[in-house]
């Protein structure tokens, strides 16, 4: 999963936020006037505080430890940012407690996707209850994609409670494999005029492709450092169940396994793992495992097994296999773990 990047020196640590804002308040930015009020802008620890916009319910667990939340097909991480505003003696005088979330979300049909950011109000003190706060808003791509919406933005945070949110439409250009991120960097702006600080966020990376080889669809976009797994279901397939979950307990680094799209190795590894195989009635079907459609099917090392199962079992399981493959859109070399569910 990859880690939350923060810039700048403005930005506060979560897990140390007590004690850098107890020394952070008596001390002035260099160059700060004795003459009027100033304003920071920093990120705070969310622990049991932040609460997640409306359509942003997967982050809510995030928000409680501050660790990223990475699927397939999307990402999020939600933080707490903390506007105060001080008077030349370092007295605070106003204080705005900001939840802010960051999503993303793409899909296994399109190079086009989203970042997402929300926003909400959820405490105030002093000056700054009731104060007008402009949160201010860049996101910039990386050199695999450009935007085709909302590149910049600014969003008005209005007395508790409130919320608003804003989306990027990102595109991830040309027909080749990529992997783009999008880096959003938020600034304040308070009637104590701007703050001092920002926070930065940065997605996950997102791979996007055009290769049409063992998918549904052309083209798509998924997080390609998260491994999806395959459920292998008793009810639905029983006799393919019972012996491939025997064959993972023999040979546990078959729990991971990885997609292969060529046919010729396909056919090679089926050919192999059911040499000699003689059916036993004319329902029966030779069933493999590791899968044929695996680069740990056939030879191996170690060897893939047989086993007789009905062939409409077979044939079924095959299929659910291959819509798990184009729904997680798994290219050749992608790997998934294996699970057995009841």
């Amino acid at each position: 999963m990859l880690g939350i990047r923060r810039g700048r020196s403005f930005i506060v640590a979560a897990i140390a936020t007590a004690c850098l804002i107890g020394i952070a308040v008596s001390a002035q930015p260099a160059g700060a006037s004795a003459q009027q009020m100033h304003a920071r802008f920093e990120l705070v620890s969310s622990a049991g505080q932040s609460v997640a916009p409306p359509g942003f319910d997967i982050c809510s667990q995030s928000a409680k430890d501050h660790v990223p939340v990475e699927e397939r097909f999307d990402w999020c991480d939600a933080v707490t940012g903390y506007v105060w505003t001080y008077n030349s003696n370092g007295t605070i005088t106003g204080t705005a407690t900001i939840s802010i979330t960051f999503y993303g979300l793409w899909g296994p049909s399109s190079r086009v996707w989203q970042v997402s950011q929300g926003f909400s109000e959820v405490g105030c003190t002093g000056i700054l209850c009731g104060a007008q706060i402009y949160i201010l808003g860049l996101s910039t791509c990386s050199a695999t994609c450009t935007f085709n919406y909302n590149q910049g933005y600014k969003i008005l945070i209005p007395p508790p409670p409130a919320g608003d949110s804003i989306a990027t439409g990102v595109v991830s250009f040309g027909t080749a494999t990529t992997s783009s991120i999008v880096t959003t960097t938020l600034s304040a702006s308070t009637p104590a005029g701007p703050a001092v600080g920002t926070i930065s966020e940065t997605t996950t990376e997102v791979r996007c492709d055009s290769n049409p080889l063992g998918q549904t669809w052309s083209e798509g976009c998924v997080t390609a450092s998260y491994i999806p797994t395959y459920g292998l279901s008793k009810s639905r397939y029983p006799d393919i169940y019972a012996f491939d979950l025997n064959q993972v307990a023999n040979n546990p680094q078959w729990v991971e396994l990885s997609r292969t799209v060529i046919q010729s190795v396909i056919n090679a590894n089926r050919a192999a793992a059911c040499k000699g195989f003689v059916k036993k009635n004319a329902t029966d079907s030779c069933d493999e495992f590791p899968y044929a459609s695996t680069y740990q099917g056939g030879l191996g090392p170690p060897p893939a097994a047989q086993e007789h199962v009905p062939s409409t079992e077979n044939s079924g399981q095959g299929g659910n296999l291959g819509q798990f493959y184009t729904s997680n859109r798994l290219l050749n070399g992608d790997k998934f773990y294996m699970s057995f569910v009841p």
